[in-house]
């Protein structure tokens, strides 16, 4: 068969195998490719590079035969990133064709691969040159392996690096492992299998009722809660250390405090004794931490922030004096001495009156238009920076 058009031989080696070799690409000339598949040969005998370049110099020399106007090049993209191994096959197809003479768009190829891997690089080619037939070589004894590999290669990459898949065939199986070193660590090995089958059944509902648009969505205001932003930001930093510490030593005592007596009063005294007043402080170093980032991020959260203190203040107020008045009692007290110790605290009236105090200092604001005038000025504030 006569071609008007010259025929160029192309042998792909998308992940660089020639350059392990110390061979440079491109190659381009019969004696050039003989010269490059020896060399490769004797350094990788049991790779298939090595039958596809063979098979290129013979399509290249039955062209010769009938006539045609043929030549032959091997071209070599980059063994790790894909993107850089079509973008360097295409600009050595450019020297090539510079290099013969041809004139890109006019030049009829024929691509020789070894494999599904390298032919992806064909829609690349075909921009340069209009390719008229692919030859794949398989060896004999290892037919549908690379085109397995190929497939496995990419089912496991989309598993680590894409979000969507990698936190289930990663982040779950992690979780898990961690778990079990946890219970490891503390001796409750025995409760690992439960443990990791309660992540996997979570995992299993999250995934099969499409949750995760409502998770994500409560982590984003879960994030923006305790990490707001702004300038002072290493404050809301210290102040989730002082809440996380004070959580964590709150709640070693209320455990170490929860044997010294069988009473259910008495436990509850002693949790709103200690337990409450660190963990107290702990929550209101948060909300400190809180206030002052606001202070120049956000007028109106700002007197929100103060307003919230003001609540918790309240509640460790009469949360403590209510502890108090429960260690006093004796063990199974009476449901009318209980209710009398209740009033007599000053639980009630600390209460009532510090969440009454708070109420009248919101609707003060609110009255007098303050609030919305620190809403107002946020807002100018954040169109005059825009």
């Amino acid at each position: 068969m006569d071609y008007s058009e010259p025929i160029l031989v192309l042998v792909i080696d998308v992940d660089d195998d020639l350059g392990n070799a110390g061979i440079q690409t491109p190659i381009i000339g019969e004696e050039s490719v003989l010269d490059a598949v020896q060399r490769f040969a004797l350094q990788y005998p049991e790779d298939s590079d090595v039958n596809a370049i063979y098979e290129g110099i013979k399509l290249y020399r039955e062209l010769k035969e009938t006539g045609n106007d043929a030549y032959i090049a091997i071209l070599a993209g980059d063994p790790v990133n894909s993107v850089k191994a079509h973008i360097r096959i295409l600009s050595e197809l450019d020297k090539v064709l510079d290099t013969l003479g041809l004139e890109k768009g006019k030049v009829k190829a024929i691509v020789v691969t070894d494999g599904a891997e390298d032919e992806t690089v064909i829609p690349v080619l075909s921009n340069a040159v209009s390719i008229i037939g692919v030859k794949r070589i398989v060896v004999t004894q290892h037919v549908g392996i690379e085109t397995t590999y190929v497939i496995l290669g990419r089912l496991i990459k989309k598993a680590i690096f894409e979000p969507r898949f990698s936190k289930y065939f990663v982040g779950v199986p992690g979780l898990i492992l961690l778990v079990g070193a946890i219970l490891a660590i503390v001796n409750w090995f025995t409760y690992v299998i439960e443990a990791g089958a309660v992540i996997l059944a979570l995992a299993m509902i999250v995934r099969g009722f499409s949750l995760e648009p409502y998770l994500e969505k409560m982590g984003e205001d879960i994030k923006v809660f305790f990490l707001p932003g702004g300038e002072h930001y290493h404050l809301i930093v210290v102040a989730n250390a002082t809440l996380t510490l004070n959580s964590i030593l709150s709640l070693f005592l209320i455990y170490y405090n929860w044997s010294i007596s069988e009473d259910i009063v008495h436990r509850i005294g002693y949790i709103l004794g200690y337990p409450l007043i660190i963990f107290g402080f702990g929550v209101l170093a948060f909300q400190i931490g809180r206030l002052m980032v606001y202070m120049e991020l956000n007028k109106k959260k700002m007197y929100d922030e103060t307003l919230k203190i003001l609540v918790t203040i309240t509640l460790i107020l009469a949360g403590y004096v209510l502890g108090n008045g429960l260690r006093s009692l004796p063990v199974n007290p009476s449901s009318d001495l209980l209710s009398t110790v209740v009033i007599e605290s000053g639980f009630l009236q600390i209460l009532f009156g510090g969440l009454g105090i708070i109420a009248m200092l919101y609707v003060y604001f609110r009255v007098t238009g303050k609030y919305e005038a620190i809403s107002q000025s946020s807002a100018e504030r954040s169109e005059t920076t825009g």
